[in-house]
Formats: structure tokens, C-alpha cells, sequence
């Protein structure tokens, strides 16, 4: 479930080449999630990653506070870590 609701943000992510020639990835409505890389692929594997701990954090404070996810997609996040 996690692994798809992650798949299904990544089609949103968006990266650009910096002027530094390295590239930055972020995605809209995740505040703080972005990462940076030499390639675009290191990027996005970061970006995948910054995500991962992200929703890990929310889904562990959804017990304590009101929290809606950024981002609907077909697959729905429920339930405590």
C-alpha cells in the first residue's frame, strides 16, 4: 500500500536542472520534501526516499493530530505505524 501510494506522488514530483549543473526534485503540496542530486536518477532516488520518511513521520503523528495528505490518489493511507 505504501509502495503505491509513493509511486503514484513520483508522477507529481518535479525536478530541474540548477545552474550548478546538478539537479533538484521536489513535490508540490509535500512541504520539505525535495532533494538534490549529480544525476537525475540520484535525485529522484533521494526524492523517493525523502518521501518514504515523510509519510513515515505522518502516518506515526496521525494518531496525535488532524493530518490530510497533500495528495489523493487511488490508493489511501490508513492505519498506524
Amino acid at each position: 500500500m505504501l509502495t503505491n501510494y509513493i509511486h503514484q506522488v513520483m508522477r507529481r514530483a518535479h525536478f530541474e536542472l540548477m545552474e550548478n549543473g546538478r539537479f533538484y526534485g521536489s513535490i508540490p503540496g509535500f512541504q520539505g520534501v525535495w532533494s538534490e542530486g549529480a544525476t537525475l536518477e540520484e535525485c529522484r532516488d533521494d526524492l523517493v526516499e525523502t518521501l518514504e520518511g515523510w509519510l513515515i513521520v505522518k502516518l506515526r503523528c496521525k494518531a496525535t493530530s488532524s493530518f490530510a495528505y497533500p495528495i489523493r490518489t487511488e490508493t489511501t493511507l490508513t492505519g498506524r505505524l
